[in-house]
């Protein structure tokens, strides 16, 4: 009984039977960019040669059969495909007519080899003694295979795409390109590199746009930050979402993609890299319990110019603050003690007073606190020097400002009578107020202090 084959063991990518026109198909597509079709028909006979070898890609010792091309054979070919053949080309050979593999010429002191591991014995029905019978297809110039494979992995190509696209496997593809001092790109980097096209730009300094992103993150991070996701992001409006992405890519020149979340009814901009998640790491710690700002990144900001630090802030206070109209007040709540500290000094260096208060074990069995900008001249300074993100916010901190204006009403001098004349038929000064719809504190200014109402110009 033949062996099944899965598809997933070792060179069956490299190995086809007939029959299988699908996966013929596929073997020949590999030879289509540097492939060579011979002029005339190449078939050859050999008898193997049976020894045992180590293979390093199965960490084991296998036995191998092993299939000398003789030099008269060598030149039938060389004609056949107007070149020279050198070690390293692939040749695409029919076997026994029932089975078709692509294999690797090797130099031997004798001239070139090819050699088919005893695993492989079975699907190609070769057997140890007898004669096998070959019939060449096509050649790949190991040169052409080279140059054409590292063009396309610098242009964005995985190394999966490279192995299905040449005849050449995954492990030379990447021997390859170490030999040319090309960057073997991580799997986050590749999916950059096919969501994207292009790397991200990693700068090694603390920009206001980077800022921004960090205080972002620190204020509403939905990425794996405790895991090896790396994934980066934020949830909220459309607009503030929007505006991140925008800092995002101004930053790292690649754009999150900003998706609406259906099941909270809001606005998603997240992506995961590695490279940008590390570098975020040098300025920040990111948890959900335990971020902060690291010694280095504090120092920075103490040096900062006060409107972008003004701007970057403004990202956390978006992300997790809002605007209390009722209370007057502006707040942030977070489980996180320390990090509120933080937030609470750079706020000092704006020169804008807040407070913190807690733990509130009502709210979160952790504890939570909660940092307030409050006071009309805070308020003012908050929204002068912070402010929000979101227009939504902003319309917020308006409303709350206007809340404190006082409108002074100017009362005519019929009112002033009526009121006194009421006060004569015994009225108390709250009737006297509810009955003509003036305040208290104007009535007993009237009655006590001898104030009249302004005549109007």
């Amino acid at each position: 009984m033949e062996r099944k084959l899965t598809g997933k063991c070792h060179g069956s990518r490299l190995f086809a039977r007939v029959e299988d026109k699908e996966k013929t198909r596929r073997l020949f597509k590999r030879f289509d960019i540097c492939g060579i079709t011979p002029t005339c028909t190449v078939t050859f006979e050999k008898e193997p040669w049976y020894h045992y070898c180590y293979s390093n890609v199965l960490n084991a010792e296998s036995r191998m059969l092993t299939f000398y091309i003789e030099l008269k054979v060598k030149r039938k070919i060389e004609a056949a495909i107007d070149g020279k053949l050198n070690p390293g080309d692939r040749g695409l050979l029919q076997i026994n007519d029932c089975c078709i593999a692509i294999v690797n010429l090797s130099k031997h002191y004798k001239g070139l080899v090819f050699t088919v591991a005893e695993k492989k014995i079975k699907d190609y029905r070769i057997k140890i003694h007898p004669t096998a019978q070959f019939k060449l297809l096509r050649v790949a110039k190991y040169g052409n295979l080279a140059d054409n494979l590292v063009e396309d992995y610098v242009r964005g190509e995985s190394v999966p795409e490279l192995e299905s696209k040449y005849p050449i496997s995954k492990e030379t593809i990447g021997k390859i390109l170490r030999e040319k001092s090309i960057h073997i790109r991580s799997i986050s980097e590749q999916r950059v590199i096919k969501h994207h096209g292009r790397l991200p730009s990693i700068k090694d300094v603390l920009s206001e746009e980077k800022l921004k992103i960090i205080f972002a993150i620190l204020g509403d991070n939905i990425g794996n930050v405790e895991s090896k996701g790396y994934g980066i992001g934020v949830i909220g409006d459309l607009y503030f979402t929007e505006a991140f992405a925008d800092a995002f890519e101004n930053e790292y020149n690649i754009r999150p993609v900003v998706r609406k979340d259906k099941t909270v009814e809001a606005f998603k901009a997240r992506l995961k890299n590695k490279n940008i998640f590390n570098d975020l790491r040098k300025y920040a710690q990111l948890g959900a319990h335990t971020w902060k700002l690291l010694d280095n990144t504090s120092e920075c900001i103490e040096k900062m110019d006060c409107a972008e630090l003004g701007r970057a802030v403004s990202y956390y206070w978006e992300a997790e603050g809002c605007v209390q109209i009722d209370n007057k007040t502006i707040e942030a709540t977070s489980v996180n003690h320390r990090g509120l500290l933080q937030i609470q000094k750079v706020m000092n260096i704006l020169q804008i007073k807040t407070s913190i208060t807690g733990p509130n074990y009502a709210a979160s069995s952790n504890g939570l606190y909660t940092i307030r900008v409050s006071g009309r001249d805070n308020i003012k300074a908050f929204n002068e020097k912070v402010s929000f993100v979101s227009q939504r916010k902003k319309n917020d901190v308006e409303k709350l400002l206007s809340s404190y204006k006082r409108f002074v009403k100017i009362h005519t001098f019929e009112e002033y009578e009526n009121a006194f004349n009421l006060k004569k038929k015994g009225f108390t000064v709250k009737e006297t107020a509810t009955t003509l719809g003036i305040s208290a504190s104007t009535l007993k200014a009237w009655f006590y202090e001898d104030v009249k109402p302004r005549v109007p110009t």
